[in-house]
């Protein structure tokens, strides 16, 4: 690098032309290596395109460009950029980091902005040679060039004026990606007072437009395992990372706070907060304010009801500290403390939402313990969004709970994660809705990517490689299980990963071998979440028996028999009855109704799938009218209708089963019209086309369902999906087609092969 160059005219105290003030609309166009800069319409041209800047961002362009490889002091810049307001060291951060970002996105290498820690700023070029600031043309003669009709350049003279006065009013929405690290508690803080302080904190910030604030499993783990700030930060991606203290005294509580550059680990603001104890509910959003005046992001207030005392609003935040812990233990304290506070305040909205989502995660094994908890706290999301509508707890317990109405749980899920895009959470929620989503949504991919860009070593969003290989996207899949590799703060959780990625490429010996060197120190999240199901389903696939994976499940008579259906053997009728399943709700439990149509049909039990449909249903269109009212009438009859079709044509009732073969064809078109193709999708015409003997039909989807991770991928333990490899006798005819048995035969033939080496490893 070039060295410190003195400033000309200061020795006799003269003033330095380099300073003075920025007017952009005085400024004439010049080259910047190969980019040709427009300071007056804040525009940058190079290869890459063109980019529109903010002003204060051409302006600091403008001049480092004055002086190439002249050192600027942050003083420097907010003397000539800001007019010697006083702003936040962060303010100068974002700037340089959106120059840089410009300079990268226009395929700029020449030019580059050099931080020098503790100094300031210089713009070098390649050889750190001065930049030529020669203009190219006067204004006129640009505006002529570019827009030869006298008309169209006032119009667009105007137009730019008018945006400029627009830009300069409205709040900065440039993105801002911020992690956050857990708070750390003194002596004499309770840690989960601090945490509950943390996600208030995070959860302000959040809500502020352009701020993208994680603060997720990633981040804990990371800090854990001694990672440093700036480490921390760019492992997960972000521009700034919080960082913070919580103390406390007989008279105050003071937060000790600071913001870190990534790229320098340097401090870009620092401040310390006190609070009397009796009015400590306000610190958050103190913090936030101050944080968001020294980004120079105008805070966004939002009117929501507090605690009606600082004792109760100090319990709400050491409930929800407890709630983010999600131990048995924790869970179980939260909702007690939270039952208080909403009890005597009964319009805090937030405390409203939280006692929703702790009754919603309350642990418990027993079924209508679960549903009466799940009805109650989609109750309390509903009152606290009665008070609150942008209360982002309440919409995520009110999206995954309100089952009967597809399209309001979308909506309040995406509300969600617009409202507060760095919550993990709200994006794992979402996603599982949006796979239940009917043909024609088609935003899984967007929304798995989103999830694991936020929190990547959170083990639930590990389970969106396995989204995106339903859908068909291996690549996606592949880069997903690569981001969690590169942000794992253990060895183990970069072994589950490379497990992962071998059982996309189909190597499922190496994917249980790397497991089984990982499992030993692992939580019970990373192996719920991490292996549990994929592994259980590879075992199914390579006829070994299940093994103990440290999982605790429910275990209940109604687990047993699905457990029973899963391993291929039909419970009988007084099994069913005396597990709770009946002729009148046989229907209304999907995953029973699910496992058990094949099941019966395969055994000749058509007469007792028949009877449990005519105990519901009178005919067919009221068969329609309850699939619609579950809201999940896009999956459930393009299912079931063939299933019941081949039962009926067995009973002689011919009419009504060509009546379900039309259902099935009609909602079978309806996701091949939406043009969003998934494994599901697949079976569903494979069902059709066997059913009604097309077989050109069958054999086309058939040889593309592997590459919808049919069979080696799947996931979700639905062994109805298997039925073509097993004794689904709705494919006996599909099966003895030539095509088909080439392809069945090699899959069958790549399942004994890695069965030979699963053995081999030494495992039964």
């Amino acid at each position: 690098m070039g060295e410190v160059r003195p400033v000309p005219g200061q020795e006799n105290g003269a003033p330095d032309p380099a300073l003075s003030p920025i007017d952009l609309a005085r400024e004439q166009p010049f080259e910047l290596g190969s980019l040709r800069v427009v300071p007056y319409k804040t525009v940058v041209e190079g290869a890459g395109g063109e980019e529109h800047v903010e002003p204060k961002v051409m302006q600091v362009l403008v001049t480092l460009a004055r002086t190439p490889g002249r050192i600027f002091s942050r003083d420097d810049l907010i003397e000539c950029c800001w007019d010697g307001r006083i702003v936040g060291d962060a303010s100068v951060t974002r700037v340089i980091s959106r120059l840089r970002a410009v300079f990268r996105n226009l395929g700029e290498d020449d030019a580059q902005i050099e931080t020098l820690p503790k100094v300031g700023y210089r713009l070098l070029m390649d050889g750190d040679e001065a930049v030529s600031t020669q203009p190219l043309q006067s204004p006129q003669a640009e505006a002529k060039r570019r827009f030869p009709i006298l008309a169209i350049a006032i119009i667009a003279i105007a137009m730019l004026a008018s945006a400029f006065a627009w830009f300069t009013s409205r709040p900065i929405t440039d993105p801002l990606t911020v992690v956050m690290l857990p708070l750390e508690a003194s002596e004499g803080v309770d840690p989960f007072y601090a945490s509950g302080m943390e996600a208030e904190i995070r959860s302000q910030l959040g809500r502020n437009t352009g701020m993208e604030v994680r603060a997720g499993e990633s981040a804990i783990q990371l800090a854990a395992e001694g990672r440093s700030p700036a480490e921390i930060g760019t492992a997960l991606d972000a521009d700034l990372v919080w960082q913070g203290e919580l103390s406390n005294s007989v008279a105050t509580i003071t937060l000790n706070a600071r913001l870190i550059d990534p790229e320098t680990g340097e401090n870009v603001w620092t401040d310390s907060l006190q609070s009397a104890p009796d009015a400590a509910e306000f610190l958050p959003l103190r913090a936030v304010r101050v944080m968001l005046e020294a980004l120079g992001r105008p805070p966004q207030s939002e009117d929501t009801q507090q605690a009606g005392s600082d004792e109760d609003y100090a319990l709400y935040l050491t409930a929800m500290g407890l709630l983010k812990g999600r131990g048995v233990e924790q869970r179980m304290a939260a909702y007690e403390i939270l039952e208080q506070v909403v009890d005597r305040n009964r319009n805090f909205a937030d405390g409203l939402a939280g006692l929703a989502k702790a009754n919603f995660l309350y642990p418990t094994t027993d079924r209508a313990e679960k549903d009466a908890r799940s009805a109650t706290a989609l109750e309390q999301a509903e009152a606290a969004l009665e008070l609150d509508p942008r209360s982002v707890d309440a919409l995520k317990v009110a999206g995954i709970l309100q089952i009967d109405d597809l399209e309001l749980q979308l909506q309040r899920l995406r509300l969600a994660t617009q409202i507060d895009p760095g919550d993990a959470e709200a994006w794992f929620w979402r996603g599982i809705v949006e796979r239940d989503a009917g043909p024609g949504d088609g935003k899984v991919l967007e929304t798995v990517r989103h999830l694991v860009a936020v929190d990547p070593l959170w083990p639930a969003s590990w389970r969106a490689s396995d989204s995106a290989m339903e859908l068909g996207d291996f690549d996606l899949a592949r880069e997903l299980e690569r981001r969690v590799i590169a942000a794992s703060a253990t060895e183990p959780q970069r072994l589950l990963a490379r497990a992962r990625l071998a059982r996309i490429d189909g190597d499922l010996s190496e994917f249980m071998r790397l497991v089984r060197e990982a499992r030993g120190n692992l939580s019970d999240a990373e192996r719920r979440w991490g292996f549990f199901t994929q592994e259980r389903y590879a075992r199914f696939l390579l006829g070994l028996q299940p093994m103990d994976s440290g999982v605790v499940v429910p275990v209940d008579a109604r687990t047993d028999l699905l457990d029973q259906m899963r391993d291929r053997t039909m419970p009988t009728r007084n099994e069913l009855l005396a597990a709770g399943i009946t002729p009148q709700n046989f229907w209304d439990d999907r995953q029973i109704a699910g496992e058990s149509m094949s099941l019966l049909l395969r055994d000749g039990r058509e007469d007792e799938l028949l009877a449990y449909y005519d105990a519901k249903f009178d005919a067919a269109p009221a068969f329609v009218n309850w699939a619609q009212d579950t809201d999940r009438a896009h999956q459930i009859l393009p299912f079931a209708s063939p299933y019941l079709a081949l039962a009926m044509r067995r009973a002689g009732r011919d009419r009504e089963a060509q009546e379900m073969v039309a259902l099935a064809r009609e909602w079978t078109q309806l996701w091949s019209d939406s043009g969003q193709t998934s494994v599901f999708s697949l079976l569903y015409e494979l069902r059709l086309a066997a059913l009604t003997g097309d077989d050109a039909s069958a054999i086309a989807v058939i040889q593309r369902l592997p590459d919808y991770g049919w069979p080696l991928q799947l996931s979700h333990v639905n062994y109805e999906a298997i039925g073509l490899l097993a004794d689904d006798p709705l494919y006996e005819e599909v099966r003895e087609l030539p095509q088909v048995r080439a392809v069945l035969g090699s899959i069958r033939a790549h399942f004994a092969r890695e069965r030979r080496e699963v053995l081999a490893l030494g495992f039964e």
